[in-house]
């Protein structure tokens, strides 16, 4: 049990970067600290009280006369609550902020690129026209299988493309390669046309997560998209997986405009009994930047997904790592951070070993070094490319972040959108100020328990949602 506060310590309350009202009730919220609160009158003007000059006793006595209380019953009530303020940074014993613990360089997201060949041209593809030859997976298992210093115990895996099913012996070799390295299951992003019965057994097997690319719940738009007969195709593999019993995840890209699809595409997902959806939200990057008023209204979205799950509360269980779970998710974790990872937290293996920092920094002067003459943990920790992201990308850097009340959870956004629509790696998130009416909005559901997002403690099979989930 904690000990009581001292009645003569000298508290000091940091003042919050955000303050919003709606009715009798205040929004406060501390950017640095990544943490928030929802208060009352009383509460807000006793946080107000502690002006780091004045003993706690005072300050107790002080309120106890402005709200005509009895100073016994409010000094019962503030003991935990002062502890509690005192845990999470808000209430100081010292107005100087005390000093960060640097973020940790180790790796708890690897992407693998296993190769870029693929077997669509899809509009909005982020790896049009990034080419490499495929080395030998061998190789590949041999370098990733040498990262055990730099890998989180609970690391995670995620295997893109290309197409990964374009070559299924590779697959299953890197699969098998890599089996006991990660502390999550590993994930197989395909657009999902090539399953066949085999390879949906060998997959469901392993114990692989497979996430498939369905763009709508509408053949035809989905065929604008990935080419004619492709929405047969994908849910033809689709179905395959499920009888296999493979963990199946359909992903569905969303950009302006899409907030009426978003039931329909529950419902197909519904019927078809796939244990998850994610919504992950159009990137301006490659061919999806050619057109940056397609990007999505994430406001818009966010009203539309929380008044149908209101709604139809029983489609809030497909959804855990989709956007806007995550991000309500790292709301209510109170644990901030400074950069979205890069350069600390993930990394990308292109397909013949070069490592790049994320797979939205894939360009030619992000090439770190190559897995198959160096280890990861050298490359992540020794590189000029590794320590240049860990210098530039940090949320301090970034115009307008620094003073944000969001920053701590936001971290700028995708740094990789950000340079490609403006060539500036510190310039503001194009969503920014979208982005900050999102992140409020998703506190004020939080506080008054209207929020069907980002509280469920397991994913579809019981298992724990990872520690950490990046998009």
């Amino acid at each position: 049990m904690s000990q009581p506060v001292s009645r003569r310590g000298v508290l000091h309350a940091i003042s919050p970067d955000l303050r919003q009202q709606r009715g009798d009730v205040s929004l406060l919220v501390w950017g640095e600290l990544a943490q928030w609160l929802v208060v009352d009158d009383e509460l807000r003007a006793f946080l107000e009280r502690f002006d780091g000059r004045s003993e706690l006793r005072r300050v107790l006595r002080r309120h106890a006369k402005a709200q005509r209380r009895p100073l016994a019953e409010v000094e019962a009530e503030a003991q935990p609550m002062v502890h509690e303020l005192l845990s999470r940074g808000i209430l100081r014993r010292q107005a100087q902020p005390e000093p960060q613990t640097p973020e940790p360089t180790s790796i708890a997201n690897l992407t693998v690129n296993i190769t870029n060949r693929c077997n669509l041209r899809c509009t909005h593809c982020y790896n049009r026209g990034h080419q490499s030859a495929d080395a030998p997976v061998e190789a590949l298992v041999a370098g990733i299988q040498g990262a055990r210093e730099i890998l989180d115990t609970d690391a995670s895996l995620v295997i893109l493309g290309g197409e990964p099913l374009l070559d299924p012996a590779r697959l299953l070799a890197l699969l098998d390669g890599c089996a006991g390295l990660f502390g999550q299951r590993p994930v197989v992003s395909t657009n999902g046309t090539l399953v066949t019965p085999a390879l949906a057994q060998e997959l469901a097997r392993r114990r692989v997560e497979v996430q498939v690319s369905l763009d709508h719940h509408l053949a035809a738009q989905h065929d604008q998209i990935r080419g004619q007969g492709r929405w047969e195709q994908a849910l033809e593999g689709i179905q395959r997986l499920l009888e296999a019993g493979a963990y199946t995840i359909l992903c569905r890209i969303y950009a302006r405009g899409d907030e009426d699809q978003l039931e329909p595409y529950l419902d197909m997902a519904a019927e078809l009994g796939v244990q998850e959806v994610r919504f992950i939200p159009l990137r301006g990057i490659g061919a999806a930047g050619a057109d940056p008023g397609h990007l999505p209204d994430q406001l818009a979205t966010l009203r539309s997904l929380v008044a149908l799950l209101q709604r139809r509360p029983e489609l809030a269980g497909l959804l855990a790592r989709d956007w806007f779970s995550i991000a309500a998710t790292l709301l209510g974790r109170g644990r901030g951070r400074s950069s979205c990872g890069i350069g600390r937290r993930v990394a990308l293996l292109d397909a013949d070993g070069t490592v790049y920092p994320c797979p939205n920094h894939s360009a030619p002067m992000f090439a770190a070094g190559n897995l198959l003459e160096q280890s990861l943990a050298s490359i992540v920790r020794s590189s000029q490319v590794f320590e240049g992201m860990r210098q530039i990308y940090t949320v301090q850097r970034y115009t307008r972040c620094a003073t944000c009340a969001f920053r701590g959870w936001c971290a700028g956004d995708c740094r990789g959108e950000v340079l490609a629509l403006t060539g500036d790696p510190a310039a503001p998130s194009p969503h920014c100020a979208e982005l900050r009416a999102v992140y409020a909005e998703l506190l004020w559901l939080t506080a008054a328990q209207r929020l069907p997002l980002g509280e469920r403690a397991t994913l579809a099979d019981g298992r724990p949602v990872p520690r950490e989930t990046f998009v």
